[in-house]
């Protein structure tokens, strides 16, 4: 009736992440910027009280104003006051980040237009771009792949069996996660699949095999200095990109390859260039801190 060919993994509701504290958006709470909340004391209505409409004026709320019509960008703030802060002794700390004279300033949208990245006044708005929208590109072309066969017990068939994937839900798949480590469906797909992080730590493996299948098992998501460093700067690499070599970029998805339903990949990219005869590639991201 549903098209299954084996007994789907069952999803306990602890998996699941509880959305009890959220209010619902009928009630008219929703995100917005710091800069337009209001944080009201909450007083319950007392029985019999006589209603009374709430000035506009109550509450705390943020001032933050533009005290001066110049633009930013325009003032050039290093070259008045680099020299005054290199004759203080001793120097202030924060001129080892100072920018600087040849180095491109950085510029992010605020409410008040383009100001300097890290600038206080674009504190309420977010530093990195806005998520892409999820277009629709070509499919991919999977090869079929064959893999070495052998005999599987009752358990390991039915475990097999359910990783297995058609065409289409391998696209429906790649599409929902673009966002990557950022979507709860890219965490679920990766969690049974062998994928390059953890290809090394087959590959060269003598024993103790249990051990590393439990471990691999419990899809425990482990993050360091530099898949932190790259995840946060992934974005500004793929800009560099484009403006260096004028290619289009797109985000990438969990790819699966139906005729090898247990591996799996999340490139960083796609790149496009019409002027190659093969116009789309994929493009990977190092992430290295040596030089950070």
């Amino acid at each position: 009736m549903l098209g299954l060919k084996s007994v789907p993994p069952l999803i306990s509701k602890t998996s699941k992440p509880q959305t009890w504290h959220i209010p619902s958006r009928l009630e008219g709470i929703n995100p917005r910027a710091v800069t337009k909340l209001v944080i009201q004391k909450s007083k319950p209505k007392q029985t019999g009280e006589p209603y009374k409409k709430k000035r506009k004026v109550s509450g705390v709320r943020s001032t933050v104003y533009k005290p001066f019509e110049q633009p930013l960008q325009d003032i050039d703030l290093p070259g008045i006051l680099a020299q005054t802060f290199s004759e203080i002794e001793p120097n202030p700390g924060f001129l080892r980040i100072w920018p600087d004279k040849e180095e491109e300033q950085v510029l992010v949208q605020s409410a008040y237009g383009e100001v300097p990245k890290g600038c206080v006044i674009s504190y309420q708005q977010p530093l990195n771009a806005k998520k892409e929208p999820s277009i629709q590109l070509p499919g991919f072309e999977f090869p079929k792949l064959s893999y070495c066969h052998t005999v599987l017990g009752e358990r390991e068939h039915l475990f097999f069996s359910a990783l297995t994937v058609t065409h289409n839900q391998s696209v429906e798949f790649e599409v929902e996660t673009r966002e990557q480590s950022m979507t709860n469906a890219w965490h679920s797909l990766r969690k049974f699949r062998l994928t390059a992080s953890n290809f090394k730590n087959i590959c060269s493996r003598r024993k103790d095999f249990d051990t590393l299948s439990k471990r691999l098992l419990k899809g425990k998501f482990i993050q360091t200095a530099a898949m932190k460093y790259g995840i946060q700067n992934e974005d500004v690499a793929a800009k560099l990109y484009t403006k260096k070599f004028a290619r289009e970029t797109h985000k990438v998805g969990f790819l699966i390859n139906p005729s090898v339903p247990h591996l799996g990949c999340s490139p960083d990219r796609r790149v496009h260039d019409n002027s190659e005869a093969q116009p789309w590639g994929l493009l990977e991201i190092l992430k290295d801190l040596k030089e950070t």
